[in-house]
């Protein structure tokens, strides 16, 4: 009996200070463990004092709250290294305080006597080797971090573009495809309204997420198959698509984006006339200023 009490004994001791596996048979740690960790997770809503139960704490109260470190041990009661992690779910400051008059180190040795974590914010805090004593830096702030989700359909930049080849200076005759075209009678600020979209000169166009019309000599209006919620900016320019051959253009001329043009005069010009979250004008004009098709590219940029 003797004998089987002390082999006993060493085993056991064997057993405590060996490395210890869970789900593995050749630990290199002192503790490996090879899967999932569950550790204890609680969900507080008013101020809360920290116990040595805890691990992973949710704030989801209505309005500021205070967490309190607990009180550092020294000797045998010492739980140096202890982590706490923990997340501010709610729309107040949630403030980290230590008991006993200690410090959280961040930044420096000295420490501060609280930490705010702000809405939508997350922070993991160990204690140190530090004693206890009043304005000790017994806690450190190892990390911090922004759990904030950017909606990025809302606050992404959006573009929108398009190139519009038209017949020089006149809108009939347009080849445009109908599914092109805006569908139905729409409007362009207060003093256009209940207007006929139609192709105009229109022969075809590139770019999607819009529909055109034509409605007269110079004027193309751009309707936006998605409403924009707030538009920053536009830029269009006149495009010379009608070649270099011959010694100008004629009325009514079919645009060629095959072949790089030289023919147009660097006066003719493109403005933007109306702006609007759904719907845009644009005013193209001869070397003279009068209103006369062109074609045309255009970029939107927005959200």
């Amino acid at each position: 009996m003797k004998r089987f009490f002390i082999t006993f004994c060493f085993s056991f001791t064997t057993l405590v200070f060996a490395q210890v596996g869970i789900n593995t048979s050749n630990p290199n740690s002192t503790l490996s463990v090879n899967g999932s960790l569950e550790v204890k997770y609680n969900e507080i809503k008013s101020s809360y004092l920290l116990t040595k139960n805890d691990h992973f704490i949710s704030y989801t109260g209505s309005s500021g709250a205070i967490i309190t470190l607990p009180s550092v041990g020294n000797g045998d009661t010492s739980f140096s290294g202890r982590i706490y992690k923990i997340k501010n779910i709610s729309a107040s400051n949630l403030t980290l305080q230590p008991s006993d008059g200690n410090f959280i180190r961040s930044t420096d040795l000295t420490g501060m006597a609280n930490y705010t974590i702000p809405p939508g914010n997350y922070a993991e805090i160990v204690n140190n080797t530090n004693t206890s004593a009043g304005g000790n830096p017994t806690w450190d702030l190892t990390f911090i971090g922004n759990t904030t989700i950017i909606n990025s359909s809302a606050d992404a930049t959006r573009f929108l573009g398009g190139t519009i080849y038209a017949r020089f200076a006149q809108n009939s005759g347009g080849t445009l495809p109908a599914g092109s075209i805006i569908t139905g009678n729409y409007s362009v600020g207060l003093n256009n309204t209940n207007l006929t979209p139609i192709a105009g000169g229109i022969n075809s166009l590139i770019g999607s997420g819009y529909r055109i019309s034509n409605p007269s000599n110079g004027i193309y209006d751009i309707k936006f198959d998605t409403t924009f919620t707030q538009i920053y900016g536009i830029s269009v320019n006149i495009i010379d698509a009608y070649g270099s051959s011959g010694s100008g253009v004629s009325s009514g001329q079919n645009p060629d984006p095959t072949r790089a043009g030289a023919l147009l005069r660097t006066t003719d010009n493109a403005q933007v006339s109306f702006i609007s979250n759904s719907i845009i004008r644009i005013k193209t004009g001869d070397q003279n200023g009068a209103l006369a098709n062109r074609p045309f590219t255009f970029l939107v940029t927005g959200k």
